[in-house]
């Protein structure tokens, strides 16, 4: 009997485990996100220019409640060439926001590019005319995500207008200020 036994509770976990074919895979190591910072550039010498992040080298964002204005920075190197950019924008939750002409009027919307050659041998910059920024993602947390994209119409110093679409950044929430 106590064989008996033994053999059926065997038969019957044989049963339920299916015989041991199904075994889940193992669970693969999640990667850690890419970074979000790029932008493609039409106008002037650049046709259709994707300036993507390789490395990063700073990001952080701010609100700065005397202007209700949130600011990130965010500076990465792309292959040989160093990037700075500048976002601007009014508020700090998650929506469609119009961007404007000046960094240097407050309350304003806008985004300011700096583009450098190895050395500074060549320095371009890129100040937003018009367009639009989209914030899918403001985290109220200090270290949480500001994440959106961006497009628009962008001058140089000369005044020469480029197009800039499917702009991407990601910064780090800092404290208001």
């Amino acid at each position: 009997m106590k064989y008996a036994l033994f053999a059926f509770f065997g038969l019957f976990t044989l049963i339920m485990t299916g015989c041991g074919d199904s075994v889940a895979p193992a669970a693969s190591p999640v990667a850690p996100p890419a970074n979000n910072n790029s932008f493609l550039v039409t106008g002037g010498n650049y046709e259709n220019s994707l300036f993507n992040s390789t490395t990063i080298t700073h990001d952080s964002a701010y609100y700065y409640t005397s202007q209700g204005v949130t600011k990130a920075v965010i500076g990465w190197q792309s292959g040989i060439y160093s990037l700075t950019m500048d976002i601007n924008f009014l508020g700090k939750k998650t929506g469609n926001v119009a961007l404007g002409s000046s960094a240097l009027v407050p309350d304003t919307s806008c985004i300011n590019i700096t583009y450098t050659a190895p050395g500074g041998t060549y320095n371009d910059q890129f100040l937003s005319l018009s367009g639009m920024v989209t914030i899918s993602q403001y985290d109220a947390t200090i270290g949480g995500k500001i994440i959106g994209t961006f497009s628009g119409s962008f001058a140089d110093a000369n005044n020469q207008t480029y197009t800039i679409n499917n702009g991407k950044f990601s910064a780090i929430r800092g404290s208001d200020k």
